[in-house]
């Protein structure tokens, strides 16, 4: 009993729905609808992965872009890395990429396997990173700075 206590406490809540957001990039906004989630979400999980760089690289040279995505997760075909720097290309293959993961793992564990993939933290339910995502969306949507 204590331990699905702790287990509920721990992990962070699901990942929220798409409600369209004026106020935020064109770019988020595409992913949101793409995937139905929150944009406010996918700009906090863009901002700690990249801080909303388009240039960044990170991962040994594989993860690319604002939504740090390898070219094996990216579900466009066949994927380059230049697509991967673009914003709206980029924003699209994340909403599918953020669509086909809710469909699979559920909105619960699906921010885990993007941070990590199915096979390294498929059993975990959350990493230092994913809480990052979500203590960031606290802050967008609330205003409370992130600890």
């Amino acid at each position: 009993m204590i331990g699905i206590i702790t287990a509920v406490v721990l992990s962070h809540p699901p990942i929220p729905p798409y409600t369209p957001h004026l106020n935020l990039p064109r770019w988020v906004n595409i992913a949101g609808e793409i995937s139905n989630c929150d944009p406010t979400f996918l700009f906090s999980v863009a901002w700690v992965e990249s801080r909303h760089s388009h240039k960044a690289i990170g991962d040994k040279g594989l993860a690319r872009g604002l939504w740090q995505m390898h070219k094996s997760a990216c579900p466009l075909r066949p994927c380059k890395n230049w697509m991967l720097h673009d914003k709206l290309i980029s924003s699209v293959a994340a909403g599918l990429h953020w669509r086909r993961l809710i469909k699979r793992y559920g909105r619960t564990r699906a921010a885990v396997i993007y941070n990590c993939g199915p096979s390294r933290c498929g059993k975990m339910k959350h990493t230092r990173t994913t809480r990052k995502y979500f203590k960031r969306f606290e802050f967008y949507e609330l205003g409370d700075p992130p600890k």
